[in-house]
């Protein structure tokens, strides 16, 4: 059985081809790349601490403007973000310090998740609230 690999025909066991180097694509990932766990104090870890704490503020007050966009259902809804978001973004920060110990980290990525995509989902239901408003406005 063959099968195509990056526009190449290669037999059943052999590897597919890889790009060798692909950081002219992405000029910071040697930056991302060189960044060893448990290396605190570095820009980057500064960095992503300062974006952690302000990213939730900024997405807290978005929501917060457009829980207004649909009703108490939808108010209710978006409180219930907030208090998703915030919850397991504690739960979360509860790993600290295993990552900065190079430890394990069970569970973490689901629970990290889960703290990104609650607004990531309330931004779908206010865009499909939002283009309802503006078909029925036609």
């Amino acid at each position: 059985m063959l099968h195509i690999t990056n526009g190449s025909c290669c037999g059943r066991y052999s590897r597919p081809r890889v790009p060798q180097n692909t950081s002219r694509a992405t000029p910071f990932m040697n930056i991302i790349k060189n960044q060893k766990g448990g290396n605190i104090g570095s820009i980057i870890d500064t960095g992503h601490l300062v974006l952690s704490a302000i990213t939730p503020v900024i997405i807290s007050a978005f929501i917060g403007f457009g829980s207004i966009a649909k009703g108490k259902i939808f108010l209710i809804y978006s409180i219930l973000t907030i208090a998703v978001m915030l919850a397991f973004g504690f739960w979360t920060s509860t790993y600290i310090s295993q990552v900065s110990g190079n430890m394990s980290t069970p569970g973490m990525g689901l629970i990290e998740r889960v703290a990104v995509f609650s607004p990531m989902i309330w931004m779908l239901f206010f865009a499909i609230i939002l283009l309802r408003s503006i078909n029925k406005k036609k």
